[in-house]
C-alpha cells in the first residue's frame, strides 16, 4: 500500500481534492448526482469540459518540459494557469494548495 497516496487523498488533508467541490454540492442539491453512476457521469463531464481543455493541457506540457529539463517553460505554464483563475481568492487558495503539496513532496 502506498502511504503517500493515501495521505494525499485523505479528506483531512487541507490540500486534497476535498478542499473544493467544483460544483459537486450544487449538482447534488439539484438532484443531478444521486448515486454512484450519476457521480461517475458528473465527474466525467467535469473532467472533459472543465479540467481537460485547460489544466489537462497545462499538466501535459509541464510534464514534457520538466522531462526535457526546461524549468523556465514550466514556470511560464504556471503563470498561464495562475492568470486563468480570475477571482483573487480562488487564485490564492490554489497557490496555497500547490505550495502545501510541494512541501509534502519534499518531506
Amino acid at each position: 500500500m502506498n502511504l503517500h497516496l493515501l495521505q494525499i487523498s485523505d479528506s483531512a488533508l487541507p490540500i486534497s481534492g476535498y478542499t473544493h467541490s467544483w460544483g459537486l454540492e450544487g449538482a447534488i442539491g439539484l438532484g443531478l448526482v444521486h448515486d454512484p453512476e450519476s457521480l461517475e457521469r458528473w465527474t466525467g463531464h467535469w473532467l472533459r469540459s472543465s479540467v481537460g481543455p485547460f489544466e489537462g493541457i497545462l499538466v501535459a506540457c509541464s510534464c514534457r518540459s520538466a522531462r526535457a529539463g526546461r524549468p523556465a517553460d514550466v514556470a511560464a505554464l504556471n503563470r498561464y494557469a495562475d492568470a486563468s483563475i480570475v477571482p483573487p481568492t480562488v487564485r490564492r487558495a490554489s497557490r496555497e494548495m500547490g505550495e502545501q503539496l510541494l512541501g509534502l513532496g519534499t518531506t
